[in-house]
């Protein structure tokens, strides 16, 4: 099964389709376009609107599989989760780091944004 993010102008997924498996394989000999123009036009006669990007749960294409909220950044040729907290970073990968390292001891950690640290979570 094929997937792709529907993405508007500003590159922010508006949603996840089910594609032909077809699409990923040139239609015809001499056929150039990428699989991401292919699913474009494909969706787009169909009547859902936007670029589509190529998605995927099993292998690792454009970082990680996205969702409605989720952003193609084009430079990383990733998808890019929503920036949960202002002071964390994005990666090379496409992630978001947070400034300080989440303590690895075992216990459950959450973020505190206004003190810029990591709190021990309620049980």
């Amino acid at each position: 099964m094929a997937y792709a993010a529907m993405c508007d102008d500003a590159d922010l997924v508006t949603g996840v389709y089910s594609a032909p498996d077809t699409l990923e394989e040139p239609a015809f000999e001499g056929d150039i376009r990428s699989t991401d123009e292919r699913m474009t036009e494909y969706f787009n006669t169909r009547g859902v609107n936007g670029t589509a990007r190529q998605a995927s749960f099993n292998a690792r294409i454009r970082g990680r599989f996205p969702g409605p909220g989720f952003t193609y950044n084009p430079e990383l040729d990733a998808f890019v989760g929503p920036q949960h907290f202002a002071s964390w970073t994005l990666d090379e990968t496409g992630a978001w780091q947070p400034p300080i390292p989440r303590p690895d001891d075992g216990q459950n950690y959450t973020w505190d944004e206004p003190n810029q640290a990591w709190v021990i979570a309620a049980e």
